[in-house]
């Protein structure tokens, strides 16, 4: 199920299911806690009136995805001289610092959403 999908607790519900099985089946816990994380911030948004945004670890991914990319395609580039080395390491040092500030916000968060879901529990 598409996080972005969910619209009632039963479609939160059968996305923990969802979640749960891949877990079981992968044993990537890892990714099943992101996933879980995934949705708190997206029922903490809906409850909060805020917009949907893209959750920290799409963001995280496809940032993971163009540094993968890139370590593919910057070497032919630099070979035939279209880019400097120097500016491909710069630009990758870049790209890597920027999916570890996410990484260090998507620790921050998974502790706020702790607290806050906590609190919304026992109200």
């Amino acid at each position: 199920m598409d996080l972005h999908a969910i619209e009632t607790r039963k479609d939160a519900e059968q996305f923990i299911k969802d979640v749960l099985i891949i877990y079981k089946q992968n044993g990537d816990s890892e990714a099943a806690f992101y996933s879980l994380i995934d949705l708190m911030t997206l029922i903490t948004n809906k409850m909060s009136g805020k917009r949907p945004e893209q959750s920290l670890n799409e963001e995280i991914t496809e940032l993971t995805r163009e540094l993968h990319l890139r370590g593919k395609v910057y070497p032919e580039l630099i070979m035939s001289g279209k880019l400097r080395k120097k500016n491909a390491e710069e630009q990758n040092r870049r790209l890597i610092s920027a999916i570890d500030r996410l990484k260090q916000i998507r620790t921050k968060r998974v502790g706020e959403q702790s607290a806050l879901f906590f609190v919304l529990r026992y109200k």
